[in-house]
């Protein structure tokens, strides 16, 4: 039998808080629907994070059945696992309202017998395909999960679909992962997920491959990936014939990095700016990194809203930055020689020190406000919750503060 399938993962439907690269996501993902349909693919794998969280937005779930129910008017069934960032431990996942509305079908369907976890096989109507899959788990409890697990007897072409991370794959990087060797035996390919790189290799008798994610979810990946894409696999007589690689981002990425040693915030603002006008920023992502220590001033004096706003005035769709390592010499030349009785202590001693450094609306009562905004930063985020609605209730602490201790009126 000759068949020809599509492998995704890792599209975080609904990622960023910044529009424009929320619906650049949106895009790659509708690209990939566009072209499964249009290279009539005869099924499709999502291998896990379809979503960016198990409670997605109800734009985002609108855009997803959309895109869903355009690949079932051409017959192309689509199988999905949920991921770490779209499953949760009680099962409440929007992957299942879309399977119920006949959508998709979830693979991650395990049975507990005897002390196994026994995989239930599915098919693909008119081929002779046997899919099995598991759902993405968090950090740290794969290995006990794929001790025990058991996939179950099928025919024909068998493809085992997951979301973790292999240690082969890992290229030096300290991640939770698990060898290949747990990966179930005898499927003919292992499509995987999680992991944001793209690569296929053989080991320990297993085909595994990794697209790559559909959409970069930060500066890094943005930085780093060369595209965004997805996999085609083309099976003839029962052997994979071809993996072919297929771009969906056609943003453009542009990179500015920047040393910052030596230099006044407004040296290092012209010398961005300088760099950012020789180079074609149409529809692009723009990405700025500074490194090393100002000469004088504070970081928020390099005015980052006059490089945004340039950026933008030339057809950029994003502006991201990352000033990770940059510093000031107020912040270099701190001493710490005191011994402090506690973590908490030792906080409140660094905010001390850099008081007043930052032009705020709030000098007179800086203190309480940082020490407010630490607390509330300090939320932790509950198993249940979606990244939404995580974010609202750390802001809704901070803003009870500030109208209670600070009495401003945020309405």
């Amino acid at each position: 039998m000759n068949f020809k399938f599509a492998h995704i993962a890792d599209c975080h439907l609904g990622s960023w808080r910044l529009e424009s690269l929320k619906q650049l996501s949106l895009k790659h993902f509708e690209r990939a629907v566009n072209e499964c349909v249009n290279r009539k693919v005869d099924f499709v794998i999502i291998a896990g994070d379809l979503f960016d969280t198990a409670l997605p937005s109800v734009e985002v779930l609108k855009f997803a059945a959309k895109q869903f129910r355009l690949l079932r008017e051409n017959n192309i069934p689509v199988f999905v696992i949920p991921g770490s960032h779209d499953y949760s431990p009680t099962n409440k996942t929007m992957i299942s309202v879309l399977e119920q509305a006949g959508l998709l079908t979830n693979l991650a369907k395990v049975v507990s017998q005897e002390g196994v976890q026994v995989l239930k096989p599915f098919t693909v109507k008119h081929l002779n395909v046997c899919l099995q899959g598991v759902p993405g788990r968090s950090s740290g409890l794969e290995t006990e999960f794929f001790t025990v697990l058991k996939p179950s007897p099928c025919q024909g072409f068998k493809i085992f679909v997951f979301h973790t991370s292999i240690t082969e794959f890992l290229q030096g990087k300290a991640f939770e992962s698990i060898p290949a060797s747990m990966l179930p035996e005898g499927f003919n390919y292992y499509a995987a997920g999680h992991l944001h790189l793209k690569s296929v290799k053989t080991v320990d008798g297993r085909l595994i491959a990794y697209p790559g994610p559909l959409t970069s979810t930060s500066f890094d990946e943005f930085s780093s990936l060369e595209n965004n894409s997805f996999y085609i696999v083309t099976v003839n007589n029962g052997t994979i014939s071809s993996i072919e690689q297929v771009v969906v981002s056609e943003n453009p990425v542009v990179s500015i990095h920047v040393n910052a040693d030596n230099l006044s915030p407004s040296q290092v603002r012209n010398k961005v700016l300088q760099e950012l006008q020789v180079k074609n920023l149409e529809n692009s992502v723009v990405l700025l990194k500074i490194e090393g220590v100002l000469s004088s001033g504070t970081v928020s004096d390099i005015e980052f809203s006059k490089i945004h706003s340039f950026v933008t005035s030339k057809g950029a769709i994003a502006f991201l930055k990352n000033i990770s390592k940059l510093s000031t010499k107020s912040f270099e030349q701190s001493s710490f020689e005191q011994e402090f009785q506690s973590v908490e202590e030792l906080e409140l001693n660094i905010v001390k020190q850099h008081l007043g450094q930052f032009k705020t609306w709030f000098s007179d009562k800086e203190l309480s406000v940082v020490k407010a905004l630490t607390t509330a930063l300090n939320i932790e985020k509950s198993d249940e919750e979606s990244r939404t609605g995580y974010e609202e209730r750390v802001s809704a602490e901070f803003e009870n503060f500030l109208q209670k201790e600070l009495n401003l009126d945020l309405e």
